[in-house]
């Protein structure tokens, strides 16, 4: 009780909570796990104030984030997808692929709370992202540009957002 665990004392703890937060393929949490919430979420607040997180903590963070945007708590999701982004680029550099998946997930939540400016310029990132490290044939390229087509629309600019779709669904029928 006098020293703090650190996270070689946690590891299976963190990894437990990580995979409690999971998704399935589809990418939406397992709603089975939900009641773990309250206990993921202090097991991630024990991380919290630190600058950079372990590669296990990020995941855990992003799993959590990613579940509690699906509970309506969008808020609380994009506090956690901001830190997970902070310590991506600092674990990764910007220009690394999952940068791109967290700016896409910041992103999406951040549309979704109505901060548009935000949210378009992290999906564009997201997507110019992808593009320099996979080309145009990964399939996250259509998910990308579908997500940010969807800004795009909140933002009034329907033809750019129709050509983005047109685009993402041509990708999409060629991957």
């Amino acid at each position: 009780y006098q020293q703090a665990p650190g996270l070689e004392e946690l590891e299976v703890l963190v990894n437990s909570m990580a995979n409690k937060m999971s998704s399935d393929p589809y990418g939406n949490p397992v709603t089975d796990n939900f009641p773990w919430v309250p206990y993921a979420e202090k097991v991630a607040e024990y991380f919290r104030g630190q600058e950079v997180l372990p590669e296990k903590v990020n995941t855990l963070w992003n799993n959590l984030a990613n579940v509690l945007g699906h509970l309506g708590d969008n808020s609380r999701a994009a506090q956690l997808f901001d830190l997970v982004l902070t310590s991506a680029i600092h674990n990764f550099g910007e220009d690394h692929p999952t940068v791109a998946v967290s700016q896409s997930n910041l992103g999406l939540v951040l549309g979704t709370l109505g901060e548009f400016p935000r949210a378009l310029e992290l999906l564009e990132l997201a997507l110019n992202n992808t593009l320099r490290n996979f080309g145009e044939d990964h399939p996250d390229v259509a998910s990308y540009r579908s997500n940010l087509a969807s800004v795009v629309s909140d933002l009034g600019d329907y033809p750019r957002a129709a050509q983005l779709l047109e685009l993402a669904l041509d990708s999409a029928l060629h991957n």
